[in-house]
């Protein structure tokens, strides 16, 4: 079997049998395994050194007002890797009809009628898939959506002066090719706009969407940082933007303020529970007010939980 060597500076290769695409261990240089595409559809966003990362999330965690009111927080690891997706732009028609209902004031009467409208449009929409088979965290997908906005600087594979052995993350495999992401990509956008326009109305009567054109489709690693942080012995965890540092994701402890409100508000819904399902059960019946009680069982329940919980979520 013949052995693979790096395009760029001639070393063996240690294929993954998953990925499209290998990384050499000995110059960084991505090495294009078995695919439908090329090296010229490749790019890779720069990141920030993780000494910057490390620097970006202090400065998030300063400018919080909670999470600035701990002053014992240290960050004890922080880990990157470039994640792999697929970029493109996708132009078609859609067609599409539907039903609403229109009320009229008729002197002291209101009337109803439905209305059928329809609309044939021009759409243009910038898309994004991963290119990898495992399903990311929420907080790896806002990253990756949020090169369509940012337009991150690129540097393409092809760029062969390009110092790629100063890249220190790890290259994640791929594992999406060029033809199934393409064909992916459409139907999610299809069923994008269908739902879209089903929302419009009461019915959707008919709906059409055609894509006539795919263009700018580029394959393109973007940096992700975790950092792992301790405040007051437990620990938490923060995603960043590798290329400018923004974070869109963190787990950050409650203040003690924070858990004396929840405490309070399970104690007050305990309280008016037996009393609301007492007038319910006389005004609706018993049956009706046993959902009452249910939804309000519940609702303490959700509370009385979110108090012995050590962590809140903030999103980007």
């Amino acid at each position: 079997m013949e052995e693979l060597r790096c395009m760029r500076c001639g070393a063996p290769l240690t294929v993954d049998p998953e990925s499209l695409i290998d990384i050499c261990d000995y110059c960084g240089y991505p090495n294009i395994i078995v695919s439908d595409f090329g090296p010229s559809l490749i790019h890779v966003v720069p990141s920030l050194p993780r000494s910057d990362v490390e620097n970006k999330f202090y400065e998030a965690a300063r400018s919080d007002p909670q999470l600035s009111k701990f002053r014992d927080l240290e960050v004890i690891e922080i880990t990157g890797a470039y994640h792999p997706a697929w970029y493109a732009s996708l132009k078609g028609t859609v067609t599409a009809s539907w039903q609403i209902t229109q009320y009229e004031q008729r002197g002291k009467r209101v009337v109803a009628r439905k209305a059928y409208l329809r609309e044939v449009k021009n759409i243009s929409r910038r898309v994004f898939l991963p290119a990898r088979r495992r399903i990311p965290s929420s907080a790896v997908r806002d990253v990756l959506a949020g090169y369509i906005v940012k337009s991150s600087k690129t540097i393409p594979l092809v760029q062969e002066d390009y110092e790629w052995e100063k890249i220190k993350l790890e290259f994640l495999g791929v594992e999406v090719g060029k033809g199934e992401a393409v064909r992916i990509m459409i139907d999610k956008l299809v069923d994008a706009l269908r739902s879209e326009y089903r929302a419009r109305g009461e019915k959707l009567d008919f709906f059409s969407a055609k894509v006539s054109e795919v263009t700018d489709l580029k394959l393109v690693y973007v940096p992700v940082w975790s950092v792992t942080y301790v405040v007051g012995g437990a620990s938490y965890t923060a995603v960043l933007d590798g290329y400018d540092g923004y974070c869109v994701y963190r787990s950050e402890p409650l203040t003690a303020t924070e858990r004396l409100a929840r405490m309070l508000g399970g104690l007050a819904l305990s309280m008016v529970s037996g009393s609301l399902f007492a007038t319910t059960a006389t005004v609706v019946g018993f049956e009706n007010s046993l959902l009452v009680l249910g939804g309000l069982t519940l609702a303490a329940y959700s509370i009385g939980r979110s108090i012995v919980e050590s962590a809140r979520v903030e999103r980007a």
